[in-house]
């Protein structure tokens, strides 16, 4: 059996099996001397059957101890240990027809509970959080309502999460189906060994689909499944219809190995890849035509409308002052929308076919550590910082809060407005700083991505021209010359000129490899093609990279169709995140800041006709302009303000999951372009709206005292 992954073994693995190999050897013990030590100390010789399932076992655990350290999940242990403590406190009955679909699951997702256990944890979740719901009902039937349905979704979520578990990992599994297909296909070309090819796929592949491999291969070791066809059959299978191209791509690389002539073979191989692109192309495509409603929808029901319904609360407030308070307002619009927005957008999301996974870059040379970004060539923690600029603009509100006036006046706008910019600036600060280094480098790995294709064109002509690689790579280099994929073979050069490096260890070396500083799984793989087929002849190592050349070319003209039918939803919900919602917000705090204001002059203006008059105006008159009630200014505007930021958040979320699958990077980085113009919008429509609406407004009110005196 032909592996292409490296020789070399990596620390942690080596260490593993050096933990259960460490035998001692005993060299010259005859089956005499076994018998007279059995009799000797009373001890009973084990017979062959005893030893050998011995043996198998000791196999076995080595195997599965060294596979399962890969698949480590605490969140999913913790879950596995409440369900089994749960249905020891509290057994709930369950239904033969969801006994049954809840044990495919668990069977499918590999967790260790019951379907009772399952049932009990959600239910005792439950039961604690509408505890909570009544204790909150004594300080507002708005905190009584959130935990209810806080607590029903958990519910839901938990007594799902089996299925969850399988849908979820099918999803993240998607994003590898194209390479896993590429992989697959690229190795059985040039070697049809079916069992290799999946080793090969699964040491390059980085995600689910990679542990569901290896997965596949201990199976077949432990004699699960007779051979990997009977385990790739069972294992699509549980795919269905979820992704139906995957398993039409499967299937042919499967019948490629019956093929009597070579052609044949490799036609079923192309068409595998085919297969794949195009029906991810498709699933793309329907995706994207499916979002416009569902988009608008959000838009329109969580957000524009919430929104104007605003203005109505100063009058409400002013009129039904029992029910209209400030943390009504506060729980509903910064915590029970959100929650709203956010669960639907998830909802289109998990509808997303995904297509092309993203490069892992953690482990890059020049990654700064976790939560900081590098300054002078140090790391440094960013949280302190973005907390420091909070305060910066919370602590001046929180001192005028202390002595604010009852009068409201532009004033309170201004003043308010400070913690709005202070948490806006504190997550732009975060977010620019956490995304843009790393983003550097992600772009350098794509860049060679996407230039893969034709640099490994033109590698393919010139090893056919009888250059071995060593010098093909200059040459390709010298043409390419300034782009990222020249980096790559100039880096390779250095190593083999400067350390005297062989062309495979210029590559692949831990310290100094050039796959360090470009850590694609995509690239990483080729070049271990190229490594291996050179190794046979340049013939063959030429015609590999040609043929994987148009295979990539395939998947960057898919690619390129896909960004093409998202680019109008995505750059609809930025325009509608960076300048439609703030106008609306601002437009509903300067005509908040001028009614409550008209309606405070009147109010003092009744009180002194009142006077006048000797009260005979009545207490009606003087309620009806009454804003004792009211939300004040000062409070009402950082409610929307806040309310724009989580909009602004989860509209860059969700751009960031339709537009990338939600790599936490771009989504970053969407957020850091996103929030200060919003808020700055926001901020100078509400301050012009407030300075022009309250001078007319004043004027307006002494033109007509005036004309009362």
């Amino acid at each position: 059996m032909i592996f292409l992954a490296k020789k070399k073994t990596n620390d942690k693995n080596k260490q593993d099996y050096a933990e259960n190999d460490n035998l001692p050897n005993y060299e010259g013990v005859t089956d005499e001397l076994v018998e007279k030590l059995f009799k000797k100390y009373g001890a009973n010789k084990p017979t062959e059957e005893e030893m050998k399932m011995s043996a198998e076992t000791y196999i076995r655990s080595r195997e599965y101890k060294i596979f399962t350290k890969r698949e480590e999940n605490k969140w999913v242990r913790r879950y596995e240990k409440w369900c089994a403590k749960a249905q020891k406190i509290l057994p709930v009955s369950v239904t033969e027809e969801e006994k049954k679909i809840v044990n495919k699951a668990i069977e499918i997702s590999d967790l260790k509970v019951t379907p009772e256990g399952v049932a009990s944890f959600s239910f005792i979740v439950f039961a604690i959080f509408l505890v909570f719901s009544l204790i909150t009902a004594l300080i507002s039937p708005l905190f009584m309502i959130l935990f209810a349905v806080i607590g029903y979704a958990v519910f839901n979520y938990l007594k799902k999460y089996p299925k969850k578990a399988v849908e979820n990992a099918q999803v993240k599994a998607s994003g590898e189906t194209i390479l896993a297909v590429l992989y697959l296909v690229i190795y059985m070309r040039h070697t049809p060994n079916m069992e290799a090819a999946v080793k090969f796929a699964s040491d390059n592949l980085t995600g689910p689909l990679a542990n569901s491999f290896r997965k596949l291969l201990w199976d077949v070791q432990s004699r699960k499944y007779k051979n990997i066809s009977e385990a790739l059959d069972a294992y699509t299978k549980e795919w269905g219809e979820f992704n139906k191209p995957f398993t039409d791509a499967i299937y042919l690389i499967e019948s490629s190995m019956y093929q009597t002539k070579e052609e044949h073979r490799k036609d079923l191989l192309n068409r595998a890849l085919d297969r794949i692109l195009d029906g991810t192309f498709e699933r793309m495509s329907t995706y994207a035509h499916s979002l416009k409603t569902p988009v608008d929808t959000i838009y329109t029901m969580g957000i524009i409308l919430p929104v104007l319904g605003l203005v109505m609360f100063p009058m409400l407030a002013a009129f039904m002052s029992d029910m209209v308070k400030p943390q009504t307002i506060a729980i509903f619009y910064n915590i029970m929308l959100p929650i709203f927005v956010l669960f639907f957008e998830k909802l289109i999301f998990m509808k997303r076919p995904v297509g092309f996974p993203t490069p892992d870059i953690s482990n890059h040379p020049d990654m700064p550590k976790k939560g900081c970004f590098k300054m002078g060539g140090k790391n440094v923690k960013a949280w302190p910082i973005s907390l420091l600029i909070l305060l910066i603009g919370v602590i001046p509100f929180i001192m005028y809060l202390t002595n604010a006036p009852s009068q409201p006046s532009e004033k309170d706008i201004f003043i308010s407005l400070l913690p709005i910019f202070g948490i806006a600036f504190s997550i732009w600060f975060y977010t620019k700083n956490i995304s843009a280094p790393r983003l550097k480098i992600l772009k350098k790995v794509t860049s060679v991505e996407k230039e893969l294709a034709d640099a490994l064109f033109q590698l393919g002509m010139r090893i056919g021209e009888g250059n071995p690689p060593e010098i093909a790579v200059q040459k390709v280099a010298a043409v390419m010359r300034e782009s990222e994929t020249a980096m790559f073979f100039k880096k390779i050069t250095v190593n083999m000129k400067r350390l005297g490096y062989s062309f495979e260890r210029a590559i692949f070396d831990e310290n100094y490899g050039a796959i360090l500083f470009y850590p694609s799984p995509m690239l990483k793989s080729v070049m271990e093609v190229l490594v291996s087929s050179s190794n046979k002849s340049l013939e063959v190592a030429a015609v590999s990279m040609i043929n994987i050349a148009r295979y990539l070319q395939n998947i960057g003209r898919i690619n390129d169709k896909v960004v093409d039918i998202l680019s109008d939803t995505v750059s609809g919900i930025k325009f509608q995140a960076s300048v439609i919602t703030p106008i609306v917000s601002g437009v509903v705090v300067g005509l908040t800041s001028l009614i409550i204001i008209i309606l405070s002059l009147l109010s003092s203006k009744m009180e002194e006709l009142s006077a006048l008059s000797g009260g005979d105006l009545g207490p009606w008159a003087l309620g009806m302009f009454s804003m004792s009630g009211s939300v004040p200014l000062y409070l009402f505007q950082p409610i929307v303000g806040i309310y724009l930021i989580e909009i602004v958040l989860l509209i860059g979320s969700l751009d960031a999951d339709i537009e990338t699958n939600g790599h936490p990077l771009y989504r970053n980085n969407i957020i850091s372009k996103l929030i200060l113009p919003a808020v700055i919008i926001y901020a100078i429509v509400g301050v012009a709206l407030t300075v022009i609406f309250g001078g007319l407004g004043k004027a307006a009110l002494a033109i007509g005292g005036s004309f009362g005196v």
